[in-house]
């Protein structure tokens, strides 16, 4: 009775429940010919990316809100030997997010992108892609994450990550990174000390990111380092553009200087075709970013790669090292030089609406003399891909 004659006004407000429901696709063809630079031991290869989700984002009120997302990964496989496929299907997504002022809350199965994701990031180009299951807490100037990896392929069953980000507008980003995991071969528990920032000087942009490695690395001493350095033209819709990256690599019987690339998103930052990462590398690219039109973008560029340590393997983008008939690619004795080689990569995409775009690229590797001591041979590698996207 004392309700029914309150004044509207003092009546508490329900929260609104608000969901979307959306669904995604991913089609993409890839073929690698040559990949170990060697034309009479063909091992060239083809794979049909299938990735499907099917997800609901919703909120209640202004402060409570979250998604749950089910993927399926299929991956159907093309070589001489044998053809064959795989299959994922698991919860990609499941997290609560609170917020309250400032600060914003994440529990659950999460993408966690640090940056520009060289170091922490949740790898979409992967058909599996990159969850955390953990919490994370963040505001405009501290972002605070641990968990483990929840999903990805392949699946570090042990691995754990903790990070605490501080980011302030005037020197950068400075994060310090916790890396646990444990495998056949031993454990692993380094930390890494990453700074970035970016600042712009008229027409030009100028960016950086640094970072220093400790800890053990199965049994070794972890001392290692990477650099990141990159120039391009402000301009709206021309951008060419210098950049140069560098890791340490190398060992001895009680130091390990190979740095560890930790879990990022790596393609596309060291060359389209993805045979080298962020680990024992020294890479040199000049290109362009061109925005034909509203629709249509254009990537190109030349890159030259060359080991950092001429003793240590030659690491690719999932930080494992490429090898040639089974071998990896790695002199001990150091004589076969550090000159990897070249690349050549082309990009575009081409955006219909807001619901649907297609991509393309290619990627040509010339090898060099590292390639040609180890192997006997200079063929070039050639990566391709078509992808077609949609999201309702």
């Amino acid at each position: 009775m004392v309700i029914r004659n309150m004044p509207i006004f003092l009546i508490p407000a329900i929260p609104q429940l608000n969901v979307d429901v959306y669904v995604e696709a991913r089609e993409r063809f890839e073929r690698r010919l040559n990949k170990d630079f060697d034309i009479t031991k063909p091992d060239n290869r083809g794979d049909l990316f299938s990735r499907w989700r099917i997800g609901a984002q919703g909120s209640y009120g202004k402060s409570l809100s979250g998604e749950v997302q089910f993927q399926y990964a299929g991956n159907a496989i093309w070589t001489k030997k044998k053809n064959y496929g795989t299959e994922n299907r698991d919860i990609s997504l499941a997290y609560l997010k609170y917020k309250s002022g400032d600060w914003t809350t994440s529990l659950g199965r999460q993408k966690i992108n640090i940056g520009q994701q060289r170091l922490i990031g949740s790898f979409e180009w992967n058909n599996v892609g990159r969850t955390y299951d953990g919490l994370r807490i963040q505001n405009k100037n501290w972002d605070f994450f641990a968990g483990r990896i929840g999903l990805a392929f392949p699946l570090p069953a042990e691995a754990r990550v903790a990070g605490i980000v501080h980011m302030d507008p005037k020197i950068g980003n400075t994060m310090l990174v916790f890396k646990h995991d444990e495998g056949t071969t031993g454990k692993v528990d380094i930390q890494t000390l990453d700074h970035s920032f970016a600042r712009s000087f008229g027409a030009l942009a100028f960016e950086a990111e640094g970072a220093l490695q400790v800890g053990k690395n199965l049994g070794k001493d972890q001392r290692a380092w990477a650099l990141h350095t990159k120039i391009v033209s402000n301009q709206k819709s021309f951008k060419p553009y210098l950049e140069f990256n560098a890791a340490s690599g190398g060992s001895d019987s009680s130091e390990n200087r190979a740095f560890d690339n930790l879990y990022p998103t790596n393609h596309g930052k060291f060359g389209i075709a993805d045979m080298c990462g962020w680990k024992n590398i020294e890479h040199l690219a000049v290109g362009t970013d061109y925005s034909v039109n509203k629709n249509l973008n254009l990537k190109v560029s030349w890159n030259h790669f060359r080991l950092q340590d001429a003793g240590d393997a030659w690491y690719g983008a999932s930080g494992a090292p490429n090898s040639h008939g089974g071998v990896p690619f790695k002199d001990p004795t150091g004589a076969s030089g550090r000159e990897l080689g070249s690349e050549f990569d082309f990009d575009a995409t081409y955006t219909f609406s807001k619901n649907w775009s297609v991509s393309s690229g290619l990627a040509i590797f010339n090898p060099g003399g590292y390639v040609q001591n180890l192997t006997g041979r200079t063929d070039r590698q050639v990566w391709g891909y078509i992808q077609l996207s949609a999201k309702f």
